[in-house]
This record gives C-alpha cells, structure tokens and sequence, in this order.
C-alpha cells in the first residue's frame, strides 16, 4: 500500500482500497465487536460508520484484534490512519513542503524522497539493539505510525496538518487473586478467546499452528485441541535443519495428538543463511526493523502456508509476565527505570567494543542512548510499571520481535491469541506474584498440556525450557523457579559440535567459508563502519553466540541498509 499526495494530486492503488460513497479504505487485519469477527470488506464497512458518525476514535477503542488502516477521503482532503494498540503492522510516512506520503514498505517510502539520508542516531540504535527507538526510523524524515493512536493529515492548501490522538495505554492495576484463581482465570481466558476463533473464522477452514517447540505454541496447540476442533483440520509448522530440538519436539507432538505436521528444513551446514541473497531478501522485506536472524526462517517458510486459511502464533506472546521481575517492581523513579530500561536492552556487546569497527559519526555513547530512552518515556510516564510496557510495546517488542508477522501472513491470515485485548486486560490485573517468572501462565499451560486427554504430551519435552515429566508426582504448582533454575543450566551450556543452532555453529567451525559468502556485503565505501577491520572483529567474537545470533546480522543489515539508501540516492 502507498498513497502519495502533492499539489492536491492523489496517488494510490484502487484495487487496494475498499470504496464507499466516494471514501476509500485500506483495511488489513481483523478484529472482533462482542466476539462478531471483521475482516476485509466487512471492516471496512465498520470503520466507514464510524467514521461518517464522528466516532471513529470511540469506536477504535473497543476494536479487539491486530489491524491497520487507512481512509482516505478525497472530498475533505483528509487522510486519516488508524492501528490497534500494539501497532503489528508497521506503516511509515513522510510529509513537507506540500507532499505527503505513506506506505506499508520503507524503502519504497524513501525512494519517493529527493535525497534520502541515513539517520545517524538511529543507525547507532539498530548496530546496538537490533531495532531504532520510539517513532524514528533509519531514513531521516521517515516515521513510523505510533500504536495505539489515530493519525489526521490534511492537505489541504498546499500544506500538510498532522495531528494524533492516542486511545489506550498499558495501566497496570493488580486486582485481588489468588494463585489458583489467576491460573485458573489465565486458562479460561484463553479458551474463549480460541473458542471465539473457532466460532467466528475456523468453521470448514484448515488451521495452522506456527510451533517452535516451545511453551507458547505448545499451549496454542493445547488451547485447539481442548476446544474440540476437528484434527483432520490442524496441521503444526516448524522450520529449522534436520537434528534440530524443534523439529524433533513438534513431529513428536503431531504424532501423539495424530494431526498434520510440516517442516521447512535448511540446508546443513547452515551456508545459505549467509549468503549474500538472503540478507538482501530479508532486509528489503523488514527494511530497518529486524536483522535477518528473525526474517530467514519466516521468508522459508511462508510458502508453505498456501493450503492454511488461518495461522495462530504465540509470536512473544505472553510479554507482561516474560518481562517482570522483582528488580522492575523496585524501582522508584523515572531515573531508575531509564537505567533500568537500558540494561534489559542493553548492547549485545559493550559500545566499547563497537569502537573497533565503527567511524567516529556512529561511536556509540551510553550517555546519549539513555538520554533518548529518557525523552521517550518523559512523554508518557504515570507508574514504572505501566510505564515499562508502555516503553517495551513502542519500542522493542513491535519494531524488532513483531516485525516478522508481516512476513508470516503473505499467503495465510495471521491470528496472534496473546494480544487479544481480554489476554492483556488479564495481566494487567493480575498480583505481582502471579506474574513473577510467569507463573500463572507456566502453571495454566501445565496444566492445560499435562492432564487429561492431553496427558499424552507429558513425555515430550519443552524446548530449552524445562525437563521432562517422568513421574506421577508433577503438580500444577510445581515452583517455578525450580523449573527456571533447571532452565539457567541448560541455557548457559558452553557451545559445542552437538549445538543445536546450527546457524551458529556453522559460523564458528567453517568461519572461513561463511566470510567468503559474507564479503559482498562488506561495503568498502561505508561511511558507519570500517568494513575493512570487520573479518577481524568477527572472527574476534566468533565464540559469542549471542552476538553471531544477534550482533553479527544487525551490523550487516545496518551496512546493508545504507547500500541500498546510497542506490537511491543515485537513482
């Protein structure tokens, strides 16, 4: 989608557009009004009242699900754009001098700008942290639409008004619960809301399961199959390359509920993660918001959803619990909670590091990144807590985990169950030790996976996460933080032949093959990096899984991402 206005000329694709009495509308997603699901056509119609009424922002509000859109009313000379309250689908905009435009892809955005130039600071931010804080983007004068907010351009008289109006923030509001009647609460939550999936969308339709081997897609699948939904109807996803824990859990797990099973397998060793095409794909599809660790296997796989008509995620999904601690609950001003905020996102390696590959424009500075933090949540401050999610949803968990999704619903209809708005009231409400080390959800899950007809699943383990269950005294209540000491030991193994990320492991034992395929994207005339000394800073931290993971990949999507702005400003 891209809408491009200048001099009262208006530029768009029609066929993209729902038209109503003169007023087009861009509608992607869905969402739900007293459990009646709407999608395409039907929500445009929706949002179309609500907006001929006056109420669009009242009516916003209540929307419960994943959208974005865009009406464009050629009459008033009004844009107006409006998202859900995470804002999943990212859409990026440029306006001055009596020109506006917005799309659905930045680089297109940006190759509609005279000259467009890197954004220093922000390319700071993507090298550190994998994704650029709060509304700013990797091209200076492109932003990003803020979740949560309903956004009015009127270009009117050669110049373009913008104003925006924000319709929810993240309150956190602890209630009186026990811990059984958190779990038993969370449980009950999330059947209704897969049991009004299942009412509204799932009838005749085939189903997919996105499944990592994990906690959150293993309680999807149990949520479905609790719900009683046809298994000649499901079919469980994965990718990964053949001796991966992944796949071996999820073949484990279709083959014990007797429903469907595919895999996407990649080569091994693990050679085309690293090669030149595959950055290039990855980076031109997420643009500045995601290395290409998270987008490969998404890319790889979404073929094969062809035959899916609707795909649930448990993407990050139970972030409020992931995400607290005692240390956050500590905290007592806003000085505490910037410093606070910095070491949970803090540089896969230490800015000094850095110093040894990157130009004196882009040297990293502790001092500045806090700064930016700081002004970033002065906005919207009320509580620590509150406003913690508040920074985590604006900043880390839609520009750098959230960004995939987009690539995940190319050829399927992308259902997220964890950000369901009655999901995330839940937690907001839920006492704070319900939601240390996840507890009320850990605990549901269990008891959701490992009893009852679903008891069949007790002998497959959880992926990196806990052990396995072998005998008849596991209870529900078992104490999480014995799971999660268990998890500590296992998650901090030093790296060996038998790792199970091949990714990895492919770097540090054929490190001179992966450098050969590499050493395209090594820019000499990069202006942010030294890419002559980076062989040497790689194969210095060959050893770091974490940062060839993380680090390695946001540095090539950063010298990637200038590539391709020097193109354009060539063209």
């Amino acid at each position: 989608m891209l809408i491009k206005v200048s001099k009262d000329i208006v530029i768009f694709e029609k066929s993209e557009f729902h038209t109503i009495e003169g007023t087009s509308i861009w509608f992607h997603g869905y969402f739900f009004v007293n459990d009646t699901p709407y999608t395409y056509k039907t929500a445009a119609d929706y949002i179309y009242t609500a907006y001929k009424d006056n109420k669009l922002k009242e009516v916003i509000s209540w929307c419960n699900g994943v959208f974005s859109i865009v009406i464009l009313d050629e009459n008033e000379k009004n844009i107006i754009v409006a998202n859900d309250r995470y804002g999943f689908d990212q859409l990026f905009y440029t306006s001055g001098k009596g020109m506006f435009i917005i799309g659905t892809n930045i680089w297109e955005v940006a190759s509609n700008l005279e000259k467009p130039k890197i954004n220093i600071a922000a390319a700071r931010e993507l090298a550190l942290f994998r994704y650029v804080l709060s509304g700013h983007t990797l091209i200076n004068n492109i932003s990003e639409i803020l979740p949560a907010s309903i956004y009015r351009f009127n270009y009117s008289d050669n110049e373009i008004k913008e104003s925006r109006a924000e319709y929810w923030q993240f309150s956190y509001q602890p209630g009186v619960y026990t811990l059984n009647n958190a779990i038993e609460t969370v449980e009950d939550t999330l059947l209704k809301i897969i049991g009004k999936f299942q009412k509204g969308l799932f009838q005749g339709k085939n189903i997919g399961i996105n499944h990592t081997g994990g906690i959150d897609s293993r309680y999807i699948l149990g949520l479905v199959l609790k719900n009683g939904f046809p298994k000649e109807n499901i079919q469980l996803h994965t990718f990964g390359d053949r001796q991966s824990e992944d796949i071996t859990i999820v073949r484990a797990l279709a083959d014990k509920a007797g429903i469907g099973f595919n895999a996407c397998i990649f080569d091994d060793p693990f050679f085309d993660f690293y090669r030149k095409e595959s950055v290039e794909e990855s980076t031109s599809e997420l643009g500045f918001t995601c290395a290409y660790y998270q987008a490969y296997g998404a890319i790889k796989i979404s073929e094969q959803y062809k035959g899916i008509d609707y795909l649930l995620t448990g993407s990050d999904g139970f972030f409020v619990g992931l995400m607290t601690n005692k240390t956050l609950f500590s905290l007592s001003n806003i000085e505490e909670l910037t410093d606070y905020i910095y070491f949970k996102n803090r540089p896969i390696l230490q800015p000094s590091k850095y110093n040894e590959i990157f130009s004196d424009r882009i040297i990293p500075d502790e001092a500045e990144l806090k700064s930016r933090i700081y002004s970033n949540l002065k906005t919207y401050y009320t509580d620590n807590i509150s406003s913690f999610f508040n920074w985590t949803l604006r900043n880390r968990l839609r520009k750098y985990i959230m960004s995939i999704n987009k690539l995940l619903d190319k050829n399927t209809f992308l259902l997220l169950p964890y950000y369901d708005y009655d999901f995330v009231d839940l937690m907001a409400h839920l006492p704070e030790e319900a939601l240390f080390g996840q507890y009320a959800y850990i605990n549901a899950m269990y008891r959701l996976n490992f009893s009852n007809e679903l008891e069949k699943f007790r002998y497959i383990p959880v992926e990196k996460r806990t052990i396995k269950m072998q005998n008849e005294e596991f209870s529900i209540h078992l104490n999480h933080l014995t799971i999660f000491q268990k998890v500590i030991k296992k998650l901090f193994v030093l790296p060996d032949k038998n790792d199970t990320y091949t990714m990895f492991k492919t770097f540090r034992y054929h490190f001179p093959e992966v450098m050969n395929l590499i050493k395209p994207l090594l820019y000499s005339d990069s202006e942010l990096i030294n890419s002559a000394k980076i062989p040497k800073f790689l194969y210095k931290h060959r050893r770091r899984e974490y940062f060839i993971k993380h680090g390695m990949p946001a540095i090539l999507t950063v010298l990637q991402a200038e590539h391709i702005i020097k193109t354009l400003q060539t063209n």
